[in-house]
């Protein structure tokens, strides 16, 4: 039999090649939907620089898919816009998906991932920090802290009093004090305290540098080379900044409470309780561990808490500006359970004031995007495929805006959440999976309290400018990483002189 020419036996060869690659090809899923980028540099053109939650809404409906994908300079990342798609990467594959990407800016250069829980990795630090969360912030222990939550939310009141049009100062005190009570037994000043002056700086820092685009080094990370007299590397300067306060908000409060604690003048806070865990038989080195841990897990509480809660609570007076019908049937609400003798507190049964706070962490979540996600291998999901180190976004703005889940969503109706059939907690604003904030039962007290509070004891008002005539609110928010309201006027006043005194008389003289 004669053989094959060489020739022949090549083309054969490059055929059968060429087949399997193909059939291959074709047996490998498919990314996720999303604009065709240019060569190199991806989709960086097509990068909404504006509420660019909308536009990955924008996306899915132009895609039909819940799941959209980019590439930005080799960089994947994926959006994920409805609560079922979360569900099925975030949570059911949490064990791949709890990862967060490593910031440049923050992670090396600032040394942020060293201690600052929400932005380090899936490690053994990290998970030490989630097991002392489940003890002092779980859904039941999270109970305990509701005294100092009352007392604060008492304290709220009295300012709105004292200067009603300070609105965005007290929100921001109020909220920030509470937090840095409860976690550290400190008793902030009502104005320039400088603890809270320290944690602000620390969330403004936290803010923008997370921020997509604040930092070319976070996108050529091969810049933190060069030299810091060469031009264009004054992300250094900052870097040593954010290091600087980093460390201080590590430190710092933390070694106040320990003083606290030795003198024993204390106050119960979360810093005590997690120490008061050690025993005498625990060895020095074990002690340095808990220690040390405790300083991670505490100092991460304001800046994970404070901003949302200070943009929940705003949103809450401007959604009573713009909603009062809703004020009216919570003031309803508030005076049958309180008989107009008191404050409320968390003994009462106040179903309605619940929903308005859910209503205001869906209808305007404070982290639209959250912080993103990192997955640590190949994936296959929704019958897309996920490379392996792909920035993976909930994108929470879109979930709590389906219109399937939440009917004529962009309302502010808190009965959405009432009755025999209510619409799903808004559970995604807190994230996902195992990166969830753990201290959600916490916030949630925290603003449910605030909101009676004002409730029961002032009308929330739309201001009237120098000619009598009404300032309607802007109801514009920002566009970062965080979103707030943007300052709106409004007036407050105590509901009946008896009111105003009963605030008066109950508030605390420090919270």
């Amino acid at each position: 039999m004669e053989s094959l020419p060489i020739g022949a036996v090549g083309v054969l060869l490059v055929s059968i090649l060429l087949f399997l690659a193909l059939r291959r090809s074709k047996q490998r899923p498919p990314l996720p939907p999303g604009p065709k980028g240019l060569p190199l540099i991806g989709n960086l053109l097509d990068m909404p620089t504006h509420y660019p939650w909308k536009t990955y809404v924008e996306w899915g409906r132009r895609y039909c898919s819940d799941v959209v994908h980019i590439q930005l300079l080799g960089f994947h990342l994926v959006v994920i816009n409805t609560a079922r798609s979360a569900a099925e990467l975030l949570d059911k594959k949490s064990t791949i998906y709890s990862d967060r990407p490593w910031l440049t800016m923050m992670c090396d250069l600032a040394n942020h991932a060293d201690w600052d829980i929400a932005l380090m990795s899936n490690n053994a630090r990290w998970k030490a920090s989630r097991v002392q969360y489940q003890r002092v912030l779980s859904s039941e222990r999270s109970k305990q802290w509701r005294r100092k939550q009352t007392l604060a939310a008492y304290a709220f009141g009295r300012s709105l009093l004292d200067a009603p049009g300070e609105l965005f100062k007290h929100t921001r005190y109020s909220v920030g004090s509470n937090i840095l009570n409860v976690t550290y037994d400190i008793h902030a000043l009502p104005n320039g305290d400088p603890w809270i002056n320290l944690a602000e700086r620390a969330n403004e820092i936290g803010n923008a540098a997370i921020s997509p685009g604040s930092y070319l080094v976070d996108v050529f990370p091969k810049l933190k080379y060069l030299p810091s007299w060469f031009p264009g590397t004054g992300f250094k300067r900052d870097a040593l900044e954010f290091k600087k306060v980093g460390e201080s908000l590590l430190h710092d409060p933390y070694d106040h409470a320990k003083r606290m604690m030795l003198t024993r003048n204390n106050e119960e806070s979360i810093v005590s309780e997690l120490l008061g865990e050690l025993d005498d038989s625990a060895t020095a080195e074990q002690r340095r561990e808990v220690e040390m841990t405790t300083k991670r897990s505490t100092s991460v509480l304001y800046g994970a808490g404070a901003e949302t809660n200070v943009a929940a609570l705003n949103t809450f007076f401007l959604a009573m500006l713009l909603y009062p019908d809703v004020q009216e049937n919570a003031r309803k609400e508030v005076s049958r359970v309180t008989k107009e003798g008191r404050l409320p507190d968390f003994s009462d049964d106040l179903p309605y004031i619940r929903a308005i706070a859910k209503e205001c962490l869906r209808w305007r979540p404070p982290v639209p995007l959250g912080i993103p996600h990192r997955v640590t291998q190949d994936d296959v999901g929704l019958g897309y495929r996920i490379p392996k180190g792909s920035i993976v976004a909930g994108n929470i703005w879109a979930i709590l805006h389906d219109e399937h889940v939440y009917p004529h969503t962009s309302e502010f109706d808190p009965n959405r959440f009432m009755g025999s059939d209510p619409n799903p907690d808004p559970d995604a604003v807190f994230g996902f999976g195992r990166r969830i904030c753990p201290g959600r039962f916490f916030a949630i007290d925290a603003l449910w309290i605030m909101i009676a509070t004002t409730v029961a004891a002032f009308d929330i008002e739309k201001a009237l400018d120098a000619d009598g005539r009404v300032e309607e609110p802007t109801a514009q928010y920002t566009s970062g990483f965080q979103s707030r309201p943007l300052p709106f006027k409004c007036t407050i006043k105590p509901r009946t002189l008896e009111m105003a005194l009963l605030v008066r008389l109950t508030a605390p003289d420090s919270t």
